[in-house]
């Protein structure tokens, strides 16, 4: 079984997986000059990068970050030493053709918990 899956859908493992916690914050400082943050709290972040997938599997993935929230499941997380699962918003960014006639593309991902 896949250690990763997006939406309950066994994908192809990426080649390289970055799983951290985002502190939300934000800072702000007065006419004074003096400083206040405000921290909201922590929320997961997990960066994914694909190479050489193929076009039908490119779109199989953009797909699912396209259609909204995606449900994010590792259970073989670093991060967690165990499962690190959460719903999140994604961003993707997809690499030209490598050359003419090649449909192999690199693809690369950003999941924020939400």
């Amino acid at each position: 079984m896949n250690p990763i899956t997006l939406n309950a859908v066994a994908i192809r493992q990426p080649t390289r997986v970055r799983e951290n916690q985002d502190q939300i914050q934000t800072d702000q400082v007065s006419i004074s000059g003096s400083r206040q943050r405000d921290r909201m709290g922590k929320k997961n972040r997990v960066d994914l990068s694909w190479e050489y997938l193929s076009t039908v599997e490119a779109r199989t993935i953009m797909d699912m970050f396209e259609a909204g929230t995606v449900d994010y499941v590792n259970t073989l997380s670093d991060a967690t030493a165990g499962t690190l699962a959460f719903t999140g918003l994604a961003t993707f960014e997809k690499s030209d053709y490598l050359s003419s006639g090649d449909t192999l593309v690199i693809l690369n991902a950003t999941i924020l918990e939400v």
